[in-house]
């Protein structure tokens, strides 16, 4: 056999089969590459406990998603402060304090008062007509509108001034005395009271009013009670015995 000719036709069999094989890519695709992820460290069942489980994929896009949440704080709504008792106290409105309401006058130097709702007017001093076997602290009686009314005069009353002499400094004078006429709740009587200047109302508190002091001696029946009012002494009198007439030692009806 001729061996020329053969390798002839084997070059000639191997190039027709190159020519139909396809061509071979010039860079050869390689499979990606698996990047390991760390996972919890397996537990032996020697120490004594379980293999984690397998979460899917739906869960892990959940924790996944839960661990990216952000999360949106409201401001805090604030509270009013707590009031304390002494505080709500001064809130509420305070009630109206307890006290007498008395008008003012002068007798002497001294200042006196006569609760309001004694009162009746206040005139001015005008003659006065004697009635016999009066007491001298009664220096008559004179008719008011019609009515006939007894004058008293609180010094000589109060024996600040003694009988027969004439009214005390800064008394009873013609331009200011006056006449405060009373009425008795209990008789209903009428009395004119002859004063020096009448002041001012005067609203006395019940707890500043003080008990008549002891040199007031028999008098003291006369005065309910000595307060202040500011830096000025107020002496409040006792109208329900004031009023009560005596003559020769006996009360006149």
């Amino acid at each position: 056999m001729d061996l020329a000719r053969a390798r002839e036709k084997a070059k000639a069999r191997k190039k027709n089969l190159e020519a139909q094989a396809p061509p071979e890519p010039l860079v050869k695709a390689e499979a990606p590459e698996e990047i390991p992820v760390p996972g919890p460290a397996p537990v032996s069942p020697a120490a004594g406990g379980t293999a984690p489980e397998k979460t899917s994929a739906s869960e892990g896009a959940a924790e996944a998603a839960a661990e990216t949440q952000v999360i949106v704080e409201k401001p805090a709504l604030s509270t009013p402060a707590p009031i304390s008792p002494a505080e709500s106290e001064a809130a509420e409105p305070a009630e109206p304090e307890e006290a007498h309401e008395l008008l003012g006058f002068t007798l002497g130097q001294e200042e006196y008062g006569i609760e309001i709702q004694w009162i009746e007017e206040i005139i001015k001093p005008r003659p006065a007509t004697e009635v016999p076997r009066s007491p001298d602290y009664i220096p008559g009686i004179i008719s008011l509108r019609g009515k006939i009314i007894p004058i008293m005069e609180l010094e000589r009353r109060l024996r600040l001034t003694p009988a027969g002499a004439p009214p005390a400094a800064g008394g009873t004078t013609a331009e200011t005395g006056r006449i405060i006429v009373v009425s008795d709740p209990e008789t209903k009587q009428s009395f004119g009271l002859k004063v020096g200047e009448v002041t001012e109302v005067i609203r006395l508190p019940f707890k500043e009013l003080e008990p008549p002091p002891p040199t007031a001696g028999g008098e003291a029946g006369f005065i309910t009670g000595v307060g202040w009012v500011g830096k000025k002494m107020i002496i409040m009198l006792n109208l329900t015995e004031l009023l009560k007439l005596e003559s020769g030692g006996r009360t006149a009806k």
